[in-house]
């Protein structure tokens, strides 16, 4: 195996810490209509929604629209069970987003996974 010339470092370096602070990001809630809830719902797939009523708010994983429902699972007296609300009863309510959309993770993780190949695989070489 060859060695890895020491002004490769930084790049490798950079690449492997964008990719972690990336992979890593925050998250939050972005409030919706109801309208905006059935296409994100629909193109999006978020893993949680909110929904909120008048006097009170409904926390939903893996929700999906079916007919003229939201359907996902929800903590019903602190168990999680199947819920369907009918979307003409939601006021509003929120999409819980990642930092990282879904279809940019697997580009971070391969610049993380090259980034540690060559780490690992090709030692460094001084003076060059």
């Amino acid at each position: 195996m060859k060695p890895v010339p020491v002004y490769l470092c930084r790049p490798i370096v950079s690449t492997l810490m964008t990719s972690l602070l990336l992979s890593s990001g925050c998250a939050g809630w972005r409030t919706v209509s109801r309208d905006e809830l059935v296409r994100d719902v629909r193109d999006d797939r978020p893993k949680k929604v909110r929904v909120f009523y008048p006097d009170s708010t409904l926390e939903m994983s893996n929700p999906v629209v079916r007919a003229d429902s939201l359907v996902g699972k929800a903590k019903v007296r602190g168990a999680k069970k199947p819920i369907a609300i009918p979307l003409a009863a939601v006021d509003s309510a929120a999409v819980y987003r990642d930092a990282v959309a879904s279809h940019a993770r697997p580009i971070v993780m391969s610049a993380m996974i090259f980034a540690l190949v060559l780490f690992l695989f090709f030692p460094l070489k001084d003076g060059v």
